[in-house]
Protein backbone atom coordinates (compact mmCIF):
# COMPACT_ATOMS: atom_id res chain seq x y z
CA UNK A 1 0.00 0.00 0.00
CA UNK A 2 2.54 2.42 -0.84
CA UNK A 3 -0.51 4.27 -2.05
CA UNK A 4 -1.52 4.98 1.08
CA UNK A 5 1.86 6.33 1.92
CA UNK A 6 2.10 8.88 -0.73
CA UNK A 7 -1.78 9.85 0.45
CA UNK A 8 -0.99 10.48 3.93
CA UNK A 9 2.19 12.07 3.10
CA UNK A 10 -0.19 14.60 0.39
CA UNK A 11 -2.57 14.79 3.33
CA UNK A 12 -0.47 15.65 6.02
CA UNK A 13 1.27 18.61 3.39
CA UNK A 14 -2.23 19.91 2.93
CA UNK A 15 -2.17 19.88 6.99
CA UNK A 16 0.59 21.75 7.63
CA UNK A 17 0.19 24.59 5.21
CA UNK A 18 -3.42 24.77 7.61
CA UNK A 19 -1.18 26.27 10.12
CA UNK A 20 -1.30 23.44 12.51
CA UNK A 21 1.25 23.05 15.67
CA UNK A 22 3.86 20.63 14.88
CA UNK A 23 2.83 18.41 17.75
CA UNK A 24 -0.58 18.11 16.42
CA UNK A 25 0.90 16.96 13.05
CA UNK A 26 3.06 14.63 14.70
CA UNK A 27 0.63 13.22 16.61
CA UNK A 28 -1.86 13.24 13.72
CA UNK A 29 0.73 11.48 11.34
CA UNK A 30 1.69 8.74 14.27
CA UNK A 31 -2.06 7.80 14.60
CA UNK A 32 -2.67 7.43 10.53
CA UNK A 33 0.31 5.63 10.33
CA UNK A 34 -0.72 3.09 12.84
CA UNK A 35 -4.20 2.57 11.20
CA UNK A 36 -2.36 2.06 7.81
CA UNK A 37 -0.02 -0.29 9.29
CA UNK A 38 -3.03 -2.19 10.47
CA UNK A 39 -4.55 -2.38 7.04
CA UNK A 40 -1.12 -3.36 5.64
CA UNK A 41 -1.05 -6.14 8.25
CA UNK A 42 -4.72 -7.39 7.01
CA UNK A 43 -4.96 -10.85 4.36
CA UNK A 44 -6.37 -10.68 2.09
CA UNK A 45 -5.02 -7.13 1.28
CA UNK A 46 -7.59 -4.32 1.35
CA UNK A 47 -7.82 -1.61 -1.24
CA UNK A 48 -8.30 2.03 -0.33
CA UNK A 49 -11.54 2.13 -2.33
CA UNK A 50 -12.42 -1.39 -0.53
CA UNK A 51 -12.17 0.10 3.16
CA UNK A 52 -15.75 -0.12 4.74
CA UNK A 53 -17.74 0.94 7.80
CA UNK A 54 -17.39 -2.87 9.12
CA UNK A 55 -13.38 -2.41 9.23
CA UNK A 56 -13.29 0.91 10.43
CA UNK A 57 -15.65 -0.28 13.40
CA UNK A 58 -13.20 -3.34 14.20
CA UNK A 59 -10.26 -0.88 14.28
CA UNK A 60 -11.70 1.09 16.57
CA UNK A 61 -13.04 -1.16 18.61
CA UNK A 62 -9.85 -3.04 18.57
CA UNK A 63 -7.64 0.53 19.59
CA UNK A 64 -10.64 1.51 22.23
CA UNK A 65 -9.95 -1.37 24.83
CA UNK A 66 -8.59 -0.43 27.86
CA UNK A 67 -8.45 3.18 26.07
CA UNK A 68 -9.96 6.71 27.96
CA UNK A 69 -12.35 8.43 26.22
CA UNK A 70 -10.20 11.28 24.89
CA UNK A 71 -7.85 9.41 22.94
CA UNK A 72 -10.62 7.14 21.45
CA UNK A 73 -12.67 10.43 20.15
CA UNK A 74 -8.67 11.42 19.18
CA UNK A 75 -8.01 8.99 17.05
CA UNK A 76 -11.45 8.49 15.68
CA UNK A 77 -11.10 12.69 14.80
CA UNK A 78 -8.19 12.14 12.84
CA UNK A 79 -9.42 9.33 10.75
CA UNK A 80 -12.43 11.19 10.18
CA UNK A 81 -9.94 14.30 8.79
CA UNK A 82 -8.34 11.56 6.75
CA UNK A 83 -11.68 9.99 5.35
CA UNK A 84 -12.81 13.18 4.24
CA UNK A 85 -9.40 13.58 2.41
CA UNK A 86 -10.05 10.75 0.70
CA UNK A 87 -13.67 11.31 -0.49
CA UNK A 88 -12.30 14.43 -1.45
CA UNK A 89 -10.09 12.84 -3.99
CA UNK A 90 -12.23 10.89 -5.57
CA UNK A 91 -11.34 7.28 -3.68
CA UNK A 92 -14.08 7.19 -1.26
CA UNK A 93 -17.68 8.04 -2.28
CA UNK A 94 -18.22 8.77 1.17
CA UNK A 95 -16.99 8.97 4.34
CA UNK A 96 -18.46 6.88 6.61
CA UNK A 97 -16.68 8.05 9.77
CA UNK A 98 -18.98 11.11 9.87
CA UNK A 99 -21.77 9.12 11.17
CA UNK A 100 -19.43 7.42 13.85
CA UNK A 101 -19.87 9.37 16.90
CA UNK A 102 -17.72 9.23 19.83
CA UNK A 103 -17.11 6.56 22.41
CA UNK A 104 -19.62 6.21 25.26
CA UNK A 105 -17.51 5.03 28.74
CA UNK A 106 -19.50 2.36 30.30
CA UNK A 107 -19.22 -0.14 33.19
CA UNK A 108 -20.89 -3.61 32.13
CA UNK A 109 -22.54 -5.94 34.70
CA UNK A 110 -21.11 -2.76 37.47
CA UNK A 111 -17.57 -3.73 37.71
CA UNK A 112 -16.02 -0.34 38.08
CA UNK A 113 -12.68 -1.44 36.98
CA UNK A 114 -13.66 -2.92 33.29
CA UNK A 115 -13.95 0.00 30.83
CA UNK A 116 -16.00 -1.05 27.21
CA UNK A 117 -16.72 1.48 24.79
CA UNK A 118 -20.10 1.67 23.01
CA UNK A 119 -20.55 3.54 20.03
CA UNK A 120 -23.36 5.68 20.41
CA UNK A 121 -24.54 6.01 16.52
CA UNK A 122 -23.28 3.83 13.42
CA UNK A 123 -23.23 4.26 9.77
CA UNK A 124 -26.10 3.01 7.90
CA UNK A 125 -23.43 0.47 6.44
CA UNK A 126 -22.33 -0.63 9.84
CA UNK A 127 -23.46 -3.38 11.72
CA UNK A 128 -26.63 -3.17 13.40
CA UNK A 129 -26.74 -2.71 17.05
CA UNK A 130 -26.69 -6.72 18.54
CA UNK A 131 -24.34 -7.85 15.61
CA UNK A 132 -21.63 -5.00 17.22
CA UNK A 133 -22.72 -6.18 20.68
CA UNK A 134 -22.36 -10.04 19.45
CA UNK A 135 -19.17 -9.33 17.14
CA UNK A 136 -17.80 -7.78 20.06
CA UNK A 137 -19.41 -9.59 23.35
CA UNK A 138 -20.51 -6.40 25.28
Amino acid sequence: MRRWDRLLDSYLEEYRAKGVSPQTIAYTEALLNRWGRWLKGRRPRVGIEEIDADMLTRYIGKRASFRSKAPVSATLSSMRGFGDYLVHQGLWKINPLRWMKGPKVTAPNGHRGATMFVWNQLSKDALGKKEFRAKFQL
